[in-house]
């Protein structure tokens, strides 16, 4: 099976809806490129939550493997990825007990000069290890502890320390269940905060609203003056999608966006991480769901590295990453000599074999018959009168934009009898779709 190929098209004017019927095949992880998967995947066990940390021209993607085990990967490009081992000092009386998973999210701390994790364990305590490699890890003293807040918690975990500017100290954001609300309810991010990694005061609730399930791996980030709460929200049942909600202050009140996930359901527990200029999210793909195989599991293939970006109104954007799309994109199916576009319906003109312009009502386009796969990008430009952008893949997925929602794209399925459904980046706000376990 070939490697998905590109059309370039783009739309400009009233009442566009453009069809494109290219053949529905297994998702791009079990597809080759020259002999090399992909999504990437262990060739002995499946790949759980990611915590990527960038440093010194390399993505260490620490995750964990089944049993919670934190294993490590690196990669200089977001496609060849290497198996690095880790280890950890062995445990003495005084230590506390070892978890699998003892490296999660990791930063540099510059006070102590070594690399630094947390881990949430005994008693809902968030426990710190350090190394200077990123490869051998020991014991933090006791003191580094960030300690339960009792209270207000039954359950604490998944610890996110970062350094916030806007305050001039260390944060540790977690997930956390309230006390006194059932398991549907009670979820919430806690946090702490700490001048020297030392010294840290439980600060009670960042987030809670009282109606939703723990939401996992939490971050906080800001982009350009504005802060943004990434967050999992469990479904009961399965690792929830990347929700997240925007604030002008780290301290919140936050506010979810009118596009409020940056990838659909299958892009679980995914992380940002930071390369000194943009930030990027990873997440896992699960290896079966219940749509496809009658049941869900817990990990399965790296997702592709999405690009995360400012839109105007301070909500996010989210694209394929430049350079990992330019390497495994194939070649173009539109240009300016040829085209494959025929009008269905509508008045249209077409400048250079690239704009096609709709003159004036409604108008469909058809793309005729694509390669298996295809990577589509779309710039358009409405008028005052446009009502609905869409691009239809066969009878089974419809990306619309809706004048009502601003430059935003919405994914709906129309027909998810036969496969997993999620969402899409055409030039909006959703994410490049890759997330279609089979």
């Amino acid at each position: 099976m070939k490697l998905s190929r590109r059309a370039a098209l783009k739309l400009l004017g009233v009442g566009a809806v453009v069809s494109m019927m290219p053949e529905l095949v297994r998702p791009l992880g079990t597809q080759l490129r020259n002999g090399e998967m992909l999504h990437y995947i262990h060739p002995d066990h499946i790949v759980g939550d990611v915590h990527p940390f960038f440093f010194d021209g390399t993505w260490n993607m620490y995750y964990l493997a089944p049993g919670f085990y934190s294993k490590l990967m690196t990669s200089t490009d977001l496609i060849h990825w290497q198996q690095v081992p880790i280890t950890h000092e062995p445990p003495t009386d005084e230590s506390p007990e070892i978890a699998p998973y003892f490296v999660l999210g990791v930063f540099r701390d510059d006070i102590n000069q070594v690399f630094r994790t947390y881990h949430g364990w005994t008693a809902n305590n968030m426990h710190s290890h350090v190394s200077d490699n990123l490869m051998d890890w020991r014991f933090a003293p006791n003191s580094f502890r960030v300690l339960a807040q009792y209270a207000r918690y039954s359950q604490q975990r998944d610890p996110y320390v970062f350094w916030n500017e806007v305050e001039g100290q260390y944060w540790c954001v977690m997930t956390c269940k309230v006390k006194g609300y059932d398991d549907a309810t009670n979820g919430a991010v806690g946090y702490a905060s700490s001048p020297d990694l030392e010294h840290w005061e439980g600060r009670g609730d960042l987030f809670f609203t009282g109606n939703m399930r723990e939401p996992e791996v939490p971050q906080i980030f800001s982009i350009d003056e504005k802060w943004y709460l990434l967050a999992s929200i469990h479904t009961g049942t399965e690792v929830g999608k990347p929700s997240y909600w925007m604030s002008d202050a780290p301290s919140g009140p936050w506010t979810a966006a009118l596009t409020d996930s940056l990838d659909g359901q299958h892009l679980q527990a995914a992380n940002v991480g930071f390369d000194g200029e943009r930030w990027l999210l990873f997440g896992w793909i699960p290896l079966t769901t219940e749509q496809t195989h009658g049941h869900y599991t817990w990990g399965g293939h790296l997702a592709f590295p999405r690009e995360i970006y400012p839109l105007p109104n301070g909500e996010l954007g989210v694209r394929l990453e430049p350079a990992f799309a330019a390497a495994v994109r194939g070649s173009l199916l539109f240009d300016s000599a040829t085209t494959h576009v025929t009008a269905i319906s509508g008045s249209w003109s077409v400048e250079d074999g690239f704009h096609y312009r709709a003159s004036d009502g409604d108008g469909l386009l058809d793309l005729g018959d694509l390669d298996a796969r295809v990577d589509v990008d779309i710039v358009f430009t409405p008028s005052t009168d446009t009502r609905i952008v869409a691009l239809r893949l066969n009878d089974h997925y419809e990306a619309r934009y809706r004048s009502a929602r601003s430059a935003t794209f919405d994914w709906h399925p129309v027909d998810c009898s036969h496969s997993v459904c999620e969402s899409a980046s055409f030039g909006g706000t959703r994410p490049y779709s890759d997330a279609h376990p089979d």
